[in-house]
């Protein structure tokens, strides 16, 4: 059953990607863009709650819908987490895959991007008791502020803010809050 949820989840980002790039494709050729239709992005980021457990994130985004007039935007990303989760005394490796939908305004000059966002994602955890594909597999929800620096006309540095809940099986839940660092590519 988990495995078909997650294959049809994968299909339907996968054919939203088709549609937004069809979309965006008409809207490029009726004006012209000034911003890019995709971000590849990484970033390095830490929990808040205890400081020293390190993640590392990927994440591929597409534009849902884009209003040049304000600025305004909706966007679609695909985000690959993974690193080190400490719950109840014990040390997990955590490997998530997340959907982000993102609400995001650039600024009239083109220098900086702040957005809002929500994401919600399943991972799979494991340490020296518990082997990564067994069961019980992890769920995430996350909601956060973000803005990215153009240091170039397509690259940027951005800083997230997030607010995230795991839960790794009934009685591991937890509360946690990330601060990310990274770069964004645009294209």
């Amino acid at each position: 059953m988990k495995k078909c949820l997650f294959v049809s989840l994968f299909l339907f980002g996968f054919g939203l990607g088709l549609f937004a790039q069809e979309v965006t494709q008409e809207q490029e050729q009726s004006e012209q863009s000034s911003d890019y239709r995709f971000y590849f992005g990484y970033g390095f980021s830490t929990l808040i709650t205890t400081g020293d457990v390190p993640f590392v994130s990927f994440d591929f985004a597409f534009p849902l819908y884009r209003n040049k007039s304000t600025g305004l935007g909706l966007r679609n990303a695909i985000l690959f987490d993974m690193g080190i989760v400490q719950n109840d005394g014990n040390e997990y490796g955590y490997y998530s895959l997340s959907d982000k939908i993102i609400l995001e305004h650039f600024s009239p000059n083109q220098l900086f991007r702040y957005y809002s966002f929500i994401q919600g994602g399943i991972g799979i955890y494991g340490n020296e008791n518990k082997a990564y594909f067994d069961t019980p597999i992890a769920y995430n929800l996350s909601a956060g502020l973000g803005i990215d620096f153009f240091v170039q006309k397509n690259m940027s540095v951005f800083l997230d803010y997030t607010v995230m809940a795991h839960v790794l099986d009934s009685d591991k839940r937890s509360l946690d809050s990330k601060f990310t660092i990274g770069m964004r590519l645009f294209f």
